[in-house]
């Protein structure tokens, strides 16, 4: 059955489903309206040498500690914390305490802790000594979310040994207490939140980077390696977490995880684990690379990666690629690939495409016109016209002209596509509109291809379920049992065994698999 078979089978055609489940920006179905945004030329071992040659300048360089740390995301601040550790032997936090003074200090320690650890810190200074500023626990009690108030409180057990609970019930008294430990009660579930999340990985409420470190060791050091308690622990923390514990390993042995994990375990249980490790950002260079190393090119994995990721994360994945290859990615695609499907990947890694949900209907008529003198209602096709079109619109304009489409075709745009275009364009190109029109659809569709036949495709199961554990693997299960019938966990039963079974199953939120 056809992807557009399988993908109206039930669900009303002209209806796009919703898209959303990235964390990118401007015009996304959840919008972004922080000042801070990640540096897409981010590299946390180059900012940690020259936060060194800032505090080692005379007088210390405030301006430079500022210009990278308030310039830089929460997540890439600790990871900026762990290459410091890793390159110098010392502390950062430590280290600039050290060095700074009076308001400027209490804003760049600010920045470097998690906001879990931040929200703490201040709980604990609004309770300390004499008096307590109870605004302050209104403020963050008041104003955080279910999740937030967990991870909050497991940071004030870990930092300071109690219970955030026992250290209201000592400092306030009456209906004001009663209310705080309400509040108090939040859990880490999304139920209700203003935006529903749809991985199937959540944060550990319990997270502690050094407790993890330790077992992840024992567990390495266990006689024949203890798979079962390295998947528990790595399938059940987010990308986040796991970064943490990269940097608590290296601190506490003196090697890299990465390395070490390499080193002891086998075939796709293995290449699992150091998916898991890798930053998404790495994770999407990584297989990109991989898709074009050797003889050959897997086409598929291009389109795949360049045409369902937001204009951030491929900026960021070029980022990674520069980083990790020291070439441009644009330089590997022009040495792989040639002609119009060139053209149009070069295009997807201007990672340029409108984001914005506002659909200008006048303008979606015009372009579906074009698009039909481009290619049905002549001799011929003028392939730049499509290619253009589907490499710059985003995917609720797409939706939007798709369906304008079809006042001027004889067939539907999928239909026209195929017919005017073939190859690696074409594929390019059906990606583009199968991900506008239903981006789980289009990964449950990839997947069921990949375990279809003799032998799997584990990489492709495995890039899927890690690439979007975090984003919305809940509805690409969805859409997986919906179209086929049967759920992704049976096929994953049926396909896979052992270590690398389980992890895949952990993963998509469910061991049993049915």
């Amino acid at each position: 059955m056809s992807f557009f078979k399988n993908l109206f089978k039930g669900i009303i055609a002209d209806k796009p489903k919703d898209n959303s489940g990235n964390d990118s920006s401007k015009g996304s179905a959840t919008p972004y309206y922080g000042t801070v945004r990640p540096d897409p030329n981010f590299n946390a071992s180059r900012d940690a040498a020259a936060l060194q040659k800032a505090i080692e300048t005379k007088g210390v360089d405030e301006n430079a500690i500022t210009e990278i740390l308030a310039r830089r995301t929460n997540a890439q601040r600790q990871e900026i914390k762990a290459a410091f550790q890793q390159d110098t032997g010392k502390e950062l936090v430590k280290t600039l305490n050290s060095v700074l003074k009076s308001h400027y200090k209490h804003v760049v320690l600010a920045l470097l802790m998690t906001p879990a650890q931040y929200n703490a810190h201040e709980i604990r200074q609004a309770m300390k000594g004499l008096g307590t500023k109870e605004k302050v626990l209104n403020e963050i009690l008041g104003t955080r979310s279910n999740q937030e108030i967990s991870l909050l409180k497991t940071a004030f057990k870990d930092e300071y040994g109690e219970e955030l609970e026992h250290d209201i019930q000592g400092d306030t008294q009456g209906n004001f207490q009663k209310a705080l430990l309400a509040l108090c009660k939040g859990n880490d579930s999304s139920k209700g939140s203003a935006t529903p999340y749809y991985g199937t990985v959540r944060p550990d409420p319990n997270f502690n980077a050094s407790r993890d470190a330790v077992a992840l060791q024992k567990a390495i050091e266990t006689k024949g390696v203890d798979e079962n308690a390295i998947t528990e622990i790595l399938a059940r923390r987010t990308n986040a977490q796991r970064q943490e514990i990269k940097a608590a390993f290296q601190q506490d042995t003196g090697k890299e995880l990465v390395k070490t994990l390499n080193s002891v375990l086998k075939s796709h249980y293995k290449h699992v684990v150091l998916a898991l490790l890798m930053t998404p950002a790495q994770y999407n260079a990584h297989e990109i690379r991989q898709a074009m190393k050797g003889l050959g090119t897997k086409e598929k994995v291009l389109n795949e990666i360049l045409g369902t990721r937001s204009n951030q994360e491929i900026s960021l994945l070029k980022t990674a690629f520069k980083d990790e290859y020291g070439e441009e990615l644009e330089h590997d695609i022009q040495g792989d690939t040639q002609g119009n499907f060139q053209k149009a990947l070069l295009a997807l890694c201007k990672g340029t495409r409108t984001e914005d949900s506002d659909i200008d209907d006048g303008l979606a008529k015009s372009t579906a016109k074009s698009l039909f003198e481009a290619g049905e209602e002549r001799l011929g096709t003028v392939s730049s016209v499509f290619i253009d079109v589907l490499t710059s619109r985003g995917d609720a304009q797409l939706c939007k002209i798709f369906k304008q489409y079809e006042k001027f075709g004889t067939q539907g745009f999928a239909q026209a596509v195929k017919h005017e275009l073939s190859g690696d364009t074409e594929d390019c190109l059906m990606t583009l509109v199968k991900a506008a029109w239903n981006k789980p659809a289009y990964f449950a569709e990839r997947m069921q291809l990949a375990m279809k036949g003799i032998g799997a495709d584990h990489n492709t199961v495995t890039r899927i379920i890690v690439s979007r554990s975090e984003v919305d693997l809940q509805k690409v299960l969805q859409e997986y049992k919906r179209m086929y019938g049967k759920t992704l966990q049976q096929d994953i039963l049926a396909e896979t065994k052992g270590d690398h079974e389980k992890i895949l199953l952990v993963l998509c939120g469910d061991q049993t698999g049915v």
